[in-house]
């Protein structure tokens, strides 16, 4: 990780992201330039607004992603050797969708970059400049203070979208460590045979930072004139205890994430073996919560109704 001092923490208050008025005229725009469907798009803005737009259409998700975008872009204004983060400019739905709007970054994806690479040998310089440059905005988004208010997934509170849970998603929105820690145990359980023992995984005395773990070439942008690195696509951007990190990250196979890893100083979690085996159980019961709720504690069963007589 870099030496530098972490940024400081702006005062938190519950996010919201809303549409700044001076766009909502734009958005009959907006809409009819994204038309094709859920995904990315760059949106020019009509004369009057000078600019232009990345935008973000999907579900209900991009109003979480937003918040923390937000809320990372606070920090970055503040700190020199923080990566670029978009402004975010609002969210709003229509019928169907969510759209996300934020500022465009005229700059390549680092895949973009090395595949225009001039031989076998650029594009292998190029991979590890990338390498490096993403390890660097990697080391400092883990540096990043957190709102403090004890809320895990995206900043202030939502579903957990991560590996660890089936389809990359939590069933539920756990409230705090203590609650995720509570359905981590129900899931171990089930796997506990009569006389042993697993070792259950403790996460409320973990520290909590922000976690990716969506780490690949495409979510980090670069330009190489003033190389500048921008970090995009923070669906996967998460508030968690550090041991979800340390399972993202070196429990990968991918080759890239693994080369990444190398070149971050982050210490090991001892529960790396626990984490593994809840994921797996997590995963098989198809996204379930396992009768639990948000708070983790079970939730109250639904009376069926009297037959009539």
């Amino acid at each position: 990780m870099s030496s530098s001092s972490p940024p400081e923490s702006p005062a938190f208050r519950p996010p919201t992201v809303e549409l700044h008025k001076p766009l909502a005229p734009a958005i009959p725009h907006i809409v009819a330039q994204c038309a094709a469907g859920p995904g990315t798009y760059n949106v020019s803005s009509p004369h009057t607004l000078g600019q232009s737009w990345f935008v973000k259409r999907g579900n209900l998700s991009l109003e979480a992603e937003a918040r923390t975008q937000a809320y990372l872009f606070t920090l970055a204004l503040s700190d020199p050797l923080a990566p670029g983060i978009a402004r975010v400019h609002g969210v709003f739905r229509d019928s169907c969708d969510t759209y996300l709007l934020m500022d465009h970054v005229p700059a390549p994806s680092f895949r973009a970059w090395i595949e225009h690479g001039q031989s076998d040998s650029d594009r292998a310089a190029r991979s590890a400049i990338a390498i490096e440059k993403i390890a660097a905005a990697v080391s400092w988004l883990l540096q990043c203070p957190t709102p403090g208010d004890n809320r895990i997934g995206p900043v202030g509170g939502g579903l957990i979208q991560h590996r660890f849970f089936n389809m990359g998603e939590a069933p539920v929105a756990f409230r705090s460590p203590e609650a995720l820690e509570k359905f981590l145990d129900k899931a171990s359980a089930l796997t506990r045979l009569p006389g042993n023992d697993i070792r259950r995984v403790e996460l409320r005395t973990e520290a909590l930072i922000f976690s990716p773990s969506d780490i690949t070439l495409d979510n980090f942008l670069y330009d190489p004139h003033s190389e500048r690195v921008w970090m995009v696509d923070h669906q996967h951007v998460n508030v968690l205890p550090t041991s979800f990190f340390d399972y993202y990250i070196y429990a990968s196979e991918d080759p890239f994430v693994q080369a990444v890893a190398a070149k971050i100083d982050f210490a090991p979690s001892a529960q790396r073996a626990q984490l593994r085996l809840a994921s797996a159980i997590v995963i098989q019961s198809g996204n379930s919560s396992l009768g639990l709720g948000e708070d983790g504690e079970p939730l109250p069963r639904r009376r069926r109704p009297r037959p009539l007589t």
